[in-house]
């Protein structure tokens, strides 16, 4: 399928287009932050466990209110975006024509995000499908003194692009607020030209820019300013624009790599990307096995969605 439509949404639409969701069952205090928000008529309702980390930090309490709140429950690595796929295709499937999914993107990993638009992307339904991507900002919390080493450094399964050899490469890279971690991935891609994109929130207090600028001074440094751009988490359409005109810009002369270290909704939104634009790659960067929990609390009341809409190709 490909993408018809895609504009911002509400969480009020949500609950009222939705016979479904899809979330996502970790550690985190933030994975269940959206659970009390839904609207009963959104029966059909489903959390992927994650089979790491089954007793860490809010783990426990996370099963018990999905438990609660009428999910049922399947399982999935981080590393496996296949079975998220599978989670969603039967989602779509068993939802009547007139309602939409929903997926609450805010604690699954990059594989699950690819996951979840590899399908979208690769499978062919007779009718038009809506999906809506809802994400929970996480309430500030300083950087980590000590972050993981990447264990995987790679282009994301259904994602890696075959590009002509003899271009250059250009990395857009998405700056997250753990130090250095953007400056280790550009000095392993070696791009030619490096684009930065910088998170901001315009709906509420932002107490995360500052914090991002401040741990990726050194790359911003080296990157020069007509490269540097700004987005705005709470408006993922505009967010969806600005990356398409970038990748439209660069494709003629460079290989294009799209890789998101901050939000997790940018992250989404380098996968719809790559939806019209098939030569680009999308790279995830993960700390894998040795990563160690961290807590997150979720801002609910700032809570994003992104509707977009899916069409046979044929159609």
């Amino acid at each position: 399928m490909e993408i018809v439509d895609l504009r911002d949404s509400s969480l009020d639409e949500l609950n009222t287009r939705c016979g479904t969701i899809i979330s996502a069952c970790g550690y985190e205090a933030r994975s269940s932050a959206l659970v009390g928000k839904l609207s009963s008529q959104i029966r059909n309702r489903t959390a992927i466990s994650f089979v790491e980390w089954p007793d860490a930090l809010s783990r426990k309490s996370n099963d018990q209110q999905f438990a609660q709140s009428r999910f049922s429950f399947e399982q999935a690595s981080g590393n496996d975006g296949t079975k998220v796929g599978q989670v969603l295709l039967s989602a779509i499937q068993s939802t009547p024509d007139q309602s939409a999914v929903a997926v609450d993107i805010s604690c699954m990993t990059r594989a699950w995000h690819a996951g979840l638009v590899r399908t979208l992307r690769t499978v062919e339904i007779p009718r038009p499908v809506e999906v809506l991507f809802a994400y929970v900002p996480a309430q500030f919390s300083n950087p980590p003194g000590n972050t993981s080493a990447y264990e995987i450094v790679a282009p994301a399964e259904g994602f890696a692009s075959l590009s002509p050899p003899d271009l250059p490469v250009a990395t857009i890279i998405g700056l997250g607020y753990e130090r250095e971690k953007a400056l280790g991935l550009q000095q392993l891609l070696d791009p030619k030209r490096t684009i930065l994109l910088t998170p901001r929130f315009r709906s509420r207090d932002d107490r995360f820019y500052p914090a991002v600028i401040k741990s990726n001074s050194d790359i911003l440094a080296r990157t020069s300013r007509e490269w540097q751009f700004d987005y705005w988490i709470d408006e993922p359409q505009s967010t969806f624009g600005l990356l398409a005109r970038l990748v439209a810009h660069l494709l003629p002369s460079y290989r294009v790599v799209l890789a998101s270290l901050g939000p997790k909704l940018l992250g989404v939104l380098c996968f719809l990307v790559a939806t019209r634009f098939p030569q680009v790659s999308v790279w995830r960067a993960s700390s894998g096995a040795h990563g160690r929990p961290r807590q997150s609390q979720g801002d609910t009341s700032h809570t994003i969605v992104l509707s977009t809409r899916w069409m046979h190709r044929l159609l």
